[in-house]
């Protein structure tokens, strides 16, 4: 084995990668010492005391530490004020602040970041930071890596640009102030709206209305309660998916179930679909007798693209004349059993006595995984009107006067006479 030169050559390469992450480990654990008396010759020079491998200090009266991180020192400054999660070197992907410049730079995490924050003063402020080294904040504190040899010179500039960046996001504009300033991007605007909190001041904002952008309109509308131009700006298609959804989930039920009957009643079946599916989470009256209207006059094969909506409808908001819709719906033979089983969970919830018969008759030209869901509706049905296994019922007791029939009874084979019109007959 050892006379094969493949193992040879195998054994030589793993000597040669221990022996390179050895030589690494090492360069890296002598960098970390070197940043390490750096930092213990530098902190008390900035007036910092050391506290193990820690120096602490304060600049324009806020906490700042000092620590080393590899061969690089690291300064991080206490900004209780400011609620943002960003860093440099890494371009913006999915919801950008809308400054290009900015978005090259840095990537914002939204969950954890005020739109206030980074209002144009506090994106400069950052970029002039982000030239002395990487940047990094997350809620409450900032800290810059510097990326240079670090000298007494470099440490008070940056501990100075730090300071004027904390300043800022402490003197920075409120949320609706940001939204109103024409000056910043418009999509940070109109983010800064949808954070603004309810029952703030709304001053200023009729403005908005007429925004070029139609996110700010969508934004200005719902905040002021203008749901007619928030639904207008949505019909037209003109916001980017997320935003399109978000503004959708924020327009009330009611307002939902008025612009889906104002679709259907288009005749546009392009915009069918364009409240359906928010309507379906939160159904209405209103759209149950929309889809109902709709239903019978539509084709089969809008029916078949709108089924879940239509079922999941119906099955949330009962009307007059819902079952007829959800019966045929079932009947259509659809491929999709989700939109089925919305629809026979519907019936079975709305259906009575009298749909008995036509529910029998549906389920026997069923596919059999549909007919497997409809049975258990049709027996809860058939027991209810006393049809259960031995018993002989009808629906209806026919009311000419002598005339016999089989009515519901508590036990099997009655038979009873209609009721007489008058005595002794």
């Amino acid at each position: 084995m050892l006379d094969d030169p493949t193992c040879w050559l195998v054994a030589m390469g793993l000597l040669g990668g221990a022996a390179m992450w050895w030589f690494s480990a090492r360069a890296s654990g002598v960098q970390q010492v070197v940043a390490t008396g750096r930092l213990g010759d530098l902190a008390p020079r900035l007036g910092f005391r050391l506290q193990g491998p820690v120096a602490h200090g304060t600049v324009g009266g806020r906490p700042v530490q000092m620590f080393a991180s590899g061969a690089h020192i690291v300064l991080r400054l206490d900004v209780p004020e400011a609620r943002w999660s960003l860093r440099s070197g890494d371009a913006q992907s999915g919801d950008a602040v809308g400054d290009r410049r900015f978005d090259r730079a840095f990537r914002v995490d939204w969950s954890d970041t005020d739109p206030s924050t980074l209002e144009v003063r506090v994106r400069d402020a950052l970029h002039r930071l982000a030239a002395r080294g990487k940047v990094k904040a997350r809620v409450g504190a900032v800290q810059v890596k510097l990326m240079r040899r670090p000298t007494l010179a470099r440490l008070e500039d940056c501990l100075r640009h730090l300071d004027a960046l904390a300043t800022l996001v402490e003197a920075r504009s409120t949320l609706l102030a940001l939204a109103q300033a024409v000056d910043e991007p418009m999509a940070l605007r109109a983010r800064a709206l949808r954070h603004v909190p309810d029952g703030a001041p709304t001053d200023g904002l009729e403005a908005l209305l007429d925004s070029p952008d139609p996110r700010l309109r969508v934004e200005a509308a719902l905040r002021l309660g203008r749901f007619d131009v928030a639904a207008s700006v949505l019909r037209q298609d003109l916001l980017p998916a997320a935003d399109h959804d978000r503004a959708l989930r924020a327009l009330p039920a009611a307002v939902l179930g008025r612009e889906l009957s104002f679709d259907l009643a288009s005749g546009d079946g392009a915009r069918w679909g364009r409240f359906a599916a928010e309507v379906a989470r939160r159904p209405t009256e209103t759209a149950s007798y929309a889809w109902v209207a709709w239903w019978k006059g539509a084709y089969d094969l809008d029916r078949k693209r709108l089924a879940f909506a239509v079922a999941e409808t119906l099955r949330g908001a009962p009307i007059p004349g819902g079952v007829d819709v959800l019966v045929d719906l079932v009947g259509m033979g659809l491929d999709d059993r989700v939109a089925v089983g919305r629809a026979i969970a519907g019936i079975g919830d709305q259906a009575s006595g009298d749909d008995l018969v036509r529910l029998r008759a549906l389920q026997e030209r069923l596919p059999r995984w549909a007919a497997a869901e409809l049975r258990p509706v049709v027996a809860e049905l058939a027991e209810a009107r006393g049809g259960a296994p031995g018993q002989l019922s009808m629906v209806e007791v026919r009311p000419e006067e002598g005339a016999l029939s089989v009515s519901e009874q508590e036990r099997a084979g009655r038979l009873a006479m209609a009721a007489q019109r008058e005595p002794g007959q």
